[in-house]
């Protein structure tokens, strides 16, 4: 269930920058075997108001919950409760908040920042596991590299399940055996006993990379922690040439990570889209395509409609397995006379030079719905420039590294399986014919197994888009 408020335009402005949302669940479980007990009966609901000022962000969110078969988790919890500045290259959240660390799905390795709940831990997700923490999060944002530094004044300790809790973990012991369990030892509320916790995260090309340190209390009751503490200090030196060569094992393997851009490899084999791709490359030939955004003042000028030609020329002349352009100095206009059917050249050849003539081209353009807002911008300031591609030959190896342009230029058995499709952007903001001339901005997406090889001076061609 979700209930969304937005305020109109004219009645309660002021409401514009809150949105209010919420949802309900109904949990129940009970075991598969004997005695068939129920293990999990509950209701919640949960509200969330979010406020957006701009540089300045709101956010608050509470639970109410119903649980039939663990008395103490009834009642209304506040869930998150903080405000955020966000600036250009930083941001600072202050409040009660969840944290959340690292990108693995389904496991906690990095994400120690926010306690547990095991409370109901199998019945519930992470989300709901995590509680939160009343801290000061600052974040400094890079091109590449962002950097996260948080401070948690107050110890937060996790939940363990216990006491009447079907969850509780039960030793079963010998009668004349009895364990009693030693409560944990908190910190004082204090500044020094605070937790502090730094992250640099780097993002590469294909390759995520974080370093965190978090100095913490422990959140859990440990029952084997001091002996393994023991017996790290008793060979800590020990412990320490292992990290290190472990770590130098794990630099090692970087270079061996490789990157697979074939498309074919995201499907089954009995995959439905994988079947319509097939369909549609027996029919066309594939299902690659070469393309170019020119955009300029006007379109429908003589300059932009020169170098538009020329360049579709240039295309089809250079690119292997090129069959023909679509443009709008190609495009075929066909019109109804008296005496029947007329088809003629949409821009003739040569081009026109008077204002009224590159009018008529343009109305005649923007008149067609096959070429308004799919070939030409209804404002006549954008255009595509689009290369049809011919069938690729069976025999090219799928697994070559050769470059595509010298396995073209080269011997047709060693030709390459260079996928075309490309996006490749013309900015033409003037009308001068110094800027038309200028060359066009290419923008490749090249394979990695490509990147070590010596490009030729023609543009690159490059995998699908």
């Amino acid at each position: 269930m979700t209930v969304r408020a937005i305020a109109g335009e004219t009645d309660m402005p002021w409401l514009e920058p809150f949105s209010f949302t919420g949802w309900s669940e109904v949990i129940q479980s009970m075991r598969t075997h004997r005695p068939n007990d129920s293990l999990t009966s509950r209701a919640r609901l949960r509200l969330e108001l979010e406020a957006d000022f701009g540089a300045f962000y709101g956010f608050v969110s509470a639970d109410a919950e119903k649980n039939w078969q663990i008395n103490d988790e009834t009642g209304v919890d506040l869930q998150e409760a903080w405000l955020e500045y966000a600036a250009n290259r930083w941001d600072l959240r202050i409040g009660r908040q969840i944290v959340i660390w690292g990108r693995a799905d389904g496991v906690q390795i990095t994400d120690i920042v926010s306690p547990p709940d095991y409370t109901e831990s199998i019945t519930r997700d992470l989300d709901e596991i995590r509680m939160p923490v009343d801290a000061a999060k600052f974040r400094l944002l890079g091109d590449f590299v962002n950097t996260e530094l948080i401070w948690i004044p107050v110890f937060e300790p996790a939940v363990q399940p216990s006491g009447d809790n079907p969850w509780a973990v039960a030793t079963d012991l010998p009668e004349n055996v009895h364990v009693t369990m030693a409560d944990a030892v908190e910190p004082d509320t204090s500044l020094e006993n605070g937790e502090i916790a730094l992250k640099v995260a780097a993002y590469l090309s294909g390759l995520d990379v974080a370093a965190s340190v978090f100095y913490t209390w422990d959140e859990t009751i440990n029952l084997w922690f001091r002996g393994v503490a023991e017996i790290i200090l008793r060979f800590r030196w020990a412990n320490l040439i292992v990290y290190v060569l472990l770590m130098a094992a794990a630099i090692m393997g970087i270079g061996r990570i490789e990157t697979e851009v074939d498309m074919d490899n995201w499907f089954l084999e009995d995959d439905a889209l994988l079947a319509a791709k097939d369909r549609f490359e027996e029919i066309f030939g594939n299902d690659d395509f070469c393309a170019i955004l020119v955009e300029a003042d006007n379109v429908f000028t003589t300059q932009v409609l020169t170098k538009i030609r020329e360049l579709g020329h240039e295309l089809v002349k250079k690119v292997p397995y090129a069959d023909d352009v679509v443009s709008p100095t190609d495009f075929e206009y066909t019109y109804g006379t008296e005496e029947g059917m007329q088809i003629i050249d949409l821009v003739p050849d040569p081009l026109p030079t008077d204002k009224a003539a590159l009018e008529k081209i343009k109305t005649m353009a923007l008149a067609k719905p096959s070429m308004k807002n799919r070939i030409v911008s209804a404002d006549g300031t954008q255009t595509w420039i689009m290369l049809r591609m011919k069938p690729i030959p069976d025999e090219w190896d799928k697994d070559t590294e050769e470059n595509p342009e010298s396995a073209w230029w080269g011997s047709p058995a060693s030709r390459s399986p260079s996928t075309f499709g490309a996006l490749l952007v013309s900015r033409c903001p003037m009308s001068t014919a110094s800027t038309i001339s200028a060359s066009p901005r290419w923008v490749p997406c090249i394979p990695t197994t490509w990147l070590s090889s010596s490009l030729n001076p023609v543009p690159p061609r490059s995998r699908r888009i």
